[in-house]
């Protein structure tokens, strides 16, 4: 393992994060046996602007597991906001217990999201390893990415899910 971290990082744009210094591939890359490194953090300043690259805002490869993207924005990338593997958007599946890139961890479904003046309710579900305590972060963006899936411009929290018996955990925020 290589227990790395990345953080306070301008890829893929200049300091002021409006101008295109692109990587002509993936702004972050993890692969081979990269294993156990973060990219972002959780205070304020650990999070990366990670913009304008040619391929994925953050790829895990296939064989690189237990890394962190945590607290970063992430936007305007020609391939997705995060990536494990290299093959785009995966499914997600019963109990979260397969192999691959960062174990083929599944992605939060939002089932609501809604404004009320200032405040923003974002509620969904997470299906994971069973006993397991997820952190899930909510990010705002202008406009809904061409995908389906979420960039992640604009970090507005995060909050703590423990899956059930039945791996499942809901959540509102």
């Amino acid at each position: 393992g290589a227990w790395n971290t990345i953080a306070g990082n301008y890829i893929g744009t200049d300091a002021g994060g409006a101008v295109a210094k692109a990587n002509g591939g993936n702004g972050v890359l993890f692969s081979g046996i990269a294993n156990n490194n973060t990219t972002g953090g959780t205070d304020a300043s650990a999070g990366n602007l990670i913009r304008f690259n040619t391929g994925d805002g953050v790829n895990v490869g296939a064989t690189a597991w237990s890394n962190a993207v945590l607290g970063n924005a992430i936007a305007d990338n020609g391939g997705q906001a995060i990536d494990l593997g290299t093959n785009g958007v995966q499914a997600n599946d019963g109990f979260d217990m397969d192999g691959g890139a960062n174990y083929g961890q599944n992605f939060p479904v939002i089932t609501r999201a809604a404004t009320t003046g200032a405040l923003i309710e974002v509620a969904g579900t997470l299906n994971s390893v069973i006993g397991t305590t997820y952190r899930i972060e909510i990010f705002a963006n202008p406009a809904a990415d061409a995908s389906g899936y979420g960039e992640a411009r604009t970090f507005v929290g995060a909050l703590a899910v423990t899956t059930d018996f039945a791996g499942a955990a809901a959540f509102s925020q």
